[in-house]
């Protein structure tokens, strides 16, 4: 089922192609096209990465890139999401303690009432803004999957504070990873 995302003129062409630049690749099942270079430049890769991004989030999928460490996975989502996009992504990283309450909304004690402050996970899925998560596989307690998971799958979380939040039109997931 395709859902209504806005992305910016130009993006998708009128035979039906996603493009980015020279880039372009069919909506619907079908191979990637792109010119065929004098030599294979490390530029073509990024390019049909973020056009394989772009296909996913216009089909309701999430994004995930992995590769090793120093390969510009976070660079490149972010340059997708803002300047390719044009929107405003909340960001957040795990870490090697990350649980799920670090995804999904933290107690804290302000002008002496305690209250959950939702974490940038759950403000992108109340705003409608995509969320990135860098470094998806660093936590050592998995806990954190089950809330990524319930998010993506179903587009709505029940929080610690027993409030049952569904994703507003236009949220989606991009998360960067190294390998296992």
């Amino acid at each position: 089922e395709d859902k209504n995302i806005d992305v910016p003129e130009g993006r998708i062409t009128k035979d039906n192609y996603f493009a980015i630049g020279d880039y372009r690749i069919k909506r619907g099942k079908g191979s990637v096209r792109w010119p065929a270079p004098e030599k294979t430049m490390p530029v073509r890769t990024y390019k049909v990465m973020k056009l394989l991004w772009l296909k996913s989030v216009l089909l309701g999928e999430h994004p995930l890139s992995i590769g090793p460490t120093g390969s510009v996975k976070t660079t490149m989502a972010m340059d997708f999401l803002i300047n390719d996009l044009g929107l405003d992504p909340e960001t957040q990283r795990a870490h090697y303690n990350t649980d799920a309450f670090d995804f999904l909304q933290r107690l804290e004690i302000k002008d002496m009432r305690t209250r959950w402050d939702d974490q940038d996970f759950v403000k992108g899925m109340r705003k409608g803004n995509p969320t990135f998560v860098d470094e998806l596989d660093k936590p050592k307690n998995p806990a954190h999957f089950g809330a990524v998971n319930q998010a993506t799958g179903s587009g709505w979380l029940v929080l610690p504070n027993g409030e049952v939040l569904i994703a507003r039109p236009g949220w989606f997931l991009v998360a960067a990873c190294n390998y296992p």
